[in-house]
Formats: C-alpha cells, structure tokens, sequence
C-alpha cells in the first residue's frame, strides 16, 4: 500500500503532518477537527483506494486542496498539500 505524507497550512502559514495509507480519512479528519469547507464534493473512498490520483498540480502524488471557512464564504482559510512518499 501506498504512503503519503498530508500537510496541512493554515491562513498563519502553520503546518501540521501526517503520514499514511488512508488519504480520505485524513482529508476528513482535518478539515473535520479545523471546522474548514472545501468547495468540490471530495469522493474520501477514491482517495482511499489503492488509485487514489486525481488531477495534481504537478503530477501524480502531489494535490493542493484549497479550504475555505465555510460554503458562504470562499475567503482562503488554508490548504492541504498530498505528497507520495516512495
């Protein structure tokens, strides 16, 4: 199975990390415990899978998802950066 590091930025340039399998559930976890809103409908169990690519900003493995505070307000509240690790 596949390891990815996920980085989470704040709006202060703070960052917290986390290494592992499950994309989705981390995505969830964050933007859960940070009361953040991300504007596209993210599909966790693709992110979950043993494919979970998407269109990256440079390639496979590397994902920048821009959060915003909530559905109303599309101010940037920070973003959430996906890397493969090999």
């Amino acid at each position: 199975m596949k390891q990815f590091l996920v980085v989470f930025e704040d709006v202060w340039n703070n960052k917290e990390s986390y290494q592992t399998t499950r994309l989705g559930d981390t995505i969830k976890m964050i933007l859960e415990q940070n009361e953040l809103y991300y504007p596209d409908d993210i599909d966790y169990d693709k992110y979950n899978s043993d494919s979970p690519y998407q269109v990256g900003t440079f390639g496979l493995g590397f994902y920048d998802l821009i959060l915003q505070e909530n559905e109303d307000n599309d101010e940037y509240a920070g973003r959430i950066m996906i890397f493969e690790l090999e």
